[in-house]
């Protein structure tokens, strides 16, 4: 849809799912992913827009534990006999590891909890470094690092906390 503005959004998720990951489980990702988006504001999340910390950190609670939740999904399909499905399969549960970090880090570094999010944002990291040959055609780690440490500069305004990474 962003190049066609007559292409109808979800009808072009939904067997974009359908391929990438099996027909059965579309409906699932669509509210697996749509949640994940409205709980990750990156304007927020970037501290580029006002925000309150408390819907935020009910964002981060909400988006754990969809990811939670969402494993036993991902585990389920993990042995599915189309490769290129396995696959994406694969990639997503490595996926929802690094990004049940994220908000883990966000959640506490608006907690106030510094050094909790800083060791939780190195998990992450250090995740998608271990991961990186099996990632690699699929997420630019060296990238998704710097990402990590520029763009995520999420602060708690009642608290005047030093930088996020």
């Amino acid at each position: 849809t962003m190049w066609n503005s007559n292409t109808d959004f979800e009808t072009m998720r939904r067997k974009l799912y359908s391929a990438t990951f099996g027909e059965d489980a579309v409906d699932k990702l669509c509210e697996y992913f749509s949640t994940l988006s409205d709980c990750f504001k990156m304007g927020v999340i970037r501290d580029q827009v006002p925000f309150n910390s408390e819907e935020v950190k009910a964002d981060m609670k909400r988006a754990k534990k969809t990811m939670d939740d969402f494993g036993t999904v991902i585990d389920a399909h993990l042995d599915v006999n189309d490769p290129c499905q396995k696959d994406s399969w694969h990639y997503l549960a490595i996926h929802r590891v690094m990004y049940s970090l994220i908000a883990e880090s966000i959640f506490e570094r608006l907690c106030g909890n510094y050094e909790k999010a800083n060791e939780l944002k190195n998990q992450a990291t250090n995740y998608s470094f271990a991961h990186e040959d099996e990632t690699q055609p699929v997420l630019d780690t060296m990238f998704f690092d710097r990402m990590m440490n520029e763009r995520i500069n999420l602060a708690n305004p009642e608290m005047d906390p030093p930088p996020l990474f």
